[in-house]
């Protein structure tokens, strides 16, 4: 079975969030099954500095858009260590040329990240006009994807299609008179938004939500969240009116990639039977790079994007909360240009104690899970979650908010915390209590960092999964 998998992120591509890594480790695992799985996206900017050779091929194609007539370049690579192959369409003006999302987030609602992801969309259908007898399933990834649907049943292409909604709260939502050239062509394939002030709108996410011939999301926990108003951000009537609802597939992690044995990111590589010596090695490097004493005391780190959704401001609050505790707190992202701030102000304030760093780093945020003894989640929401699978992999003990993919993921006082209410005093009082146990019950936190690194977190399942699906849809 042959899978086209267009999707906004990939890594070692194109990465702003988890979206990438799941773009780069689910085509491998699905590869790894005996399908053939191939990727398309935009050969972004950063797609250039990936250090992967992008060979051009035979073909290239145009698309109207804008008044105008636009050429296609395409590119192919492949995803190192997989056998995936990777479609990349190159345009300068919409495709290739600036940062990933216009936006201060993935959000993304600029008009530039309109044009471009519809542009994006349009292209994989003048793809498909060529290679349509070459593929059996479309599996489609989040808002960017969005606009295809209503494109496919526009241009009479009948490829069964599966849209994964990664998260809810980003959906792609513009008036319908950016649709300009298409506009009347589209509208009556269009899927209606339920969400009140949306008539006039364009929304991309209820568009592969609606119109999609299979939907799931990310963990079992999220596709129950999903079906009600604290949780569907409008759109669960659209999945609550699909008489086949929508699946639970939990996400995975490249275990290759993210192994604290062969890690090259990392200062000393250790296993579950050599932990302790490695986690402190990788502590006192960190400290090292940071500018800090070397120190035994506990570390917490955060690895995330920085906005409403993680968290950040209530870890900020229950830091100041614990300052007569011993423990240093390290949070690396990038995103929402409030929180950036709110990090540079805590670096002055709090300096030797904390440290906020706003970039997207991958080799940092390897060395930050191989130095970690806890690992801060405290999202609002979380459809499923990377970074706890990944922290749990090092040895980093989770402290995250009861939702989504965390409760299908973390066990509390087994291998991690769990609070319920989002606030900065349920966090402080997890917190509390796992330096507690780190300070004054040493077996009880060894056998923690034991059933965390144990865990299997591995593609297998979910993706055999993927494959159930795209078998029900053919």
């Amino acid at each position: 079975m042959r899978v086209l998998f267009p999707i906004g992120e990939c890594t070692p591509l194109a990465k702003v969030g988890g979206l990438g890594d799941i773009g780069g480790s689910l085509s491998k695992a699905l590869q790894q099954l005996g399908l053939t799985v191939e990727v398309i996206m935009p050969r972004y900017e950063t797609v250039l500095s990936s250090g992967l050779v992008l060979e051009p091929a035979e073909f290239r194609f145009g698309v109207d858009w804008e008044g105008k007539h636009h050429l296609i370049s395409v590119y192919t690579t492949v995803i190192p260590d997989s056998g995936v192959k990777v479609w990349l369409l190159e345009n300068e003006e919409y495709l290739s040329r600036g940062p990933i999302h216009f936006g201060s987030s993935a959000l993304d609602e600029s008009r530039q990240g309109f044009n471009r992801f519809s542009f994006f969309n349009l292209c994989i259908v003048e793809f498909l006009k060529k290679y349509r007898e070459e593929y059996q399933v479309i599996h489609a990834h989040d808002w960017h994807t969005g606009l295809l649907f209503p494109l496919l049943k526009m241009s009479g292409i009948k490829i069964p299609t599966l849209f994964t909604v990664h998260n809810m709260y980003y959906q792609g939502c513009w008036d319908k008179s950016c649709l300009e050239d298409i506009r009347s062509l589209i509208e009556p394939y269009l899927y209606s938004s339920p969400r009140s002030g949306e008539q006039d709108k364009v929304n991309f996410l209820a568009q592969g939500l609606g119109l999609a011939d299979a939907i799931n999301t990310v963990s079992p926990t999220y596709a129950k969240e999903v079906l009600t108003p604290e949780f569907g951000e409008g759109l669960s009537p659209v999945i609550l009116g699909r008489p086949d609802g929508i699946a639970g597939i939990l996400n995975g992690i490249d275990l290759d990639f993210f192994n604290p044995a062969t890690d090259s990111f990392i200062a000393k590589n250790y296993n579950v039977a050599s932990w302790r010596e490695g986690k402190n090695a990788n502590k006192q490097a960190v400290c090292r790079e940071l500018g800090w004493d070397e120190s035994n005391v506990a570390l917490a780190v955060m690895v995330a994007r920085l906005g409403v959704q993680k968290g950040v401001e209530i870890v900020l609050e229950a830091f100041e909360h614990l300052l007569e505790r011993p423990w240093r707190l390290v949070i690396l992202g990038i995103g929402d240009d409030y929180q950036e701030k709110l990090l540079t102000q805590f670096n002055r304030h709090h300096h030797g104690r904390f440290m906020g760093i706003a970039r997207f780093d991958e080799p940092l945020a390897h060395r930050l899970y191989a130095a970690g003894d806890f690992f801060l989640a405290p999202s609002r929401f979380e459809p499923c979650g990377l970074t706890q699978m990944i922290a749990m992999r090092y040895g980093a003990l989770p402290i995250a908010r009861a939702t989504g993919g965390f409760l299908d993921t973390i066990q509390d006082g087994i291998d991690g915390f769990l609070f319920n209410n989002y606030s900065s005093e349920d966090l402080a009082v997890q917190l509390d209590r796992a330096l507690g146990i780190y300070r004054h019950d040493s077996n009880l936190y060894q056998a923690m960092v034991g059933g965390a690194m144990g865990r299997d977190f591995s593609w297998d399942d979910s993706a055999e999964k993927y494959a159930e699906v795209y078998r029900s849809l053919v």
